[in-house]
């Protein structure tokens, strides 16, 4: 599955608006890598979120903190509203890609898929 930028900022910033996080709300690595995992993304694309989230001024890093930790940003709080109301074509397909990939997290394999890979 190829990740967009987009799917991995709405999954973030997801995570936030799960946990109930307002402007200067800040969620540490082991939360986020937690609560990530049920995405059903990579572990490698959190790490480019948070980049990209950061660069974005979205999240802003938070240097106080003695694990590493994200503060959501006023713009990244707007952000994580309109994403809630963005009914685009492009909002459509993140929010269905990542569903796909909850689902493929939680499924165990299918035994009729074993078999097709047995029959070829």
């Amino acid at each position: 599955m190829r990740v967009r930028p987009s799917m991995r900022m709405r999954a973030v910033l997801g995570i936030y608006r799960a946990q109930r996080k307002p402007r200067g709300g800040s969620l540490s690595r082991p939360v986020l890598e937690r609560e990530w995992k049920k995405s059903g993304l990579r572990h490698g694309d959190l790490a480019a979120a948070l980049e990209d989230l950061v660069q974005r001024q979205l999240l802003l890093r938070c240097p106080h903190s003695p694990t590493p930790a994200w503060e959501l940003s006023a713009l990244g709080e707007r952000a994580m509203h309109s994403l809630r109301f963005n009914t685009g074509f492009g909002a459509l397909r993140d929010w269905a890609m990542l569903r796909r990939a909850r689902r493929r997290r939680i499924q165990p394999p299918s035994s009729e898929r074993g078999r097709r890979r047995e029959d070829h």
